[in-house]
């Protein structure tokens, strides 16, 4: 039996964490970055283009592209993966 075999499938769960860092990088670009096209933020995260959509379907994610609040991205790669997905899941997103 190889490690393979011995291994097994990975799971959903299992499977999903590995991505967790390109779906973050994802949606950081397509915050920070409004002239990137989901094609080019696809390409350079080594997503699907499917999956940008999914990933940037919320509105609040549409909301802080446009708004311009984190035109440096160094300020959101700073915030810790709790602050991220909070900022994502806020209730009327107020922005300026």
């Amino acid at each position: 039996m190889n490690e393979k075999e011995k291994a097994g499938r990975l799971g959903g769960l299992a499977r999903s964490k590995g991505y967790k860092e390109k779906k973050r990088k994802a949606q950081e670009l397509y915050i920070t970055k409004p002239f990137l096209t989901v094609s080019d933020i696809a390409k350079e995260v080594g997503m699907c283009e499917v999956s940008i959509f999914r990933l940037t379907k919320n509105y609040n994610i549409k909301a802080l592209r446009f708004s311009r609040v984190f035109e440096d991205s160094k300020k959101i790669s700073m915030l810790t993966d709790e602050e991220f997905d909070k900022l994502l899941n806020m209730n009327n997103l107020k922005l300026q």
